[in-house]
C-alpha cells in the first residue's frame, strides 16, 4: 500500500514538472515569436549583411535548438508520471 502511494506520488511530480517546462518552453516561443526584432544597423556592404545574417540565424537556431530539448523531457516527464499512475491503479 505505502509503495502505491509512493508511485502515485512520483506520478504526480512528473507530470506537474513535465507540464511546467510544457509551459515555460511554449511561453519562450511566443516571446521569441511575437517579440523578435532583426535590426540591421548602419552595414554598408554585401559580406558584413550576410555575416550579420548567419549570426542572427544561428542565434535561432540554437533557440529552437533548445526549445526542442525542453519539449523532449517534459514529454519524458509527463510519460513516466502517467506510467506511474498506471501501475499504482493496479
Amino acid at each position: 500500500m505505502e509503495e502505491q502511494l509512493k508511485k502515485r506520488r512520483m506520478g504526480y511530480i512528473f507530470i506537474l514538472l513535465g507540464f511546467g517546462l510544457l509551459i515555460i518552453s511554449s511561453g519562450l516561443a511566443l516571446r521569441e515569436y511575437f517579440f523578435y526584432r532583426a535590426s540591421i544597423g548602419e552595414v554598408s556592404n554585401v559580406p558584413s549583411i550576410l555575416g550579420f545574417m548567419a549570426s542572427e540565424l544561428l542565434v535561432l537556431i540554437v533557440k529552437v535548438a533548445f526549445l526542442g530539448v525542453v519539449i523532449a523531457a517534459s514529454s519524458i516527464l509527463l510519460r513516466y508520471g502517467l506510467e506511474f499512475l498506471k501501475e499504482s491503479r493496479k
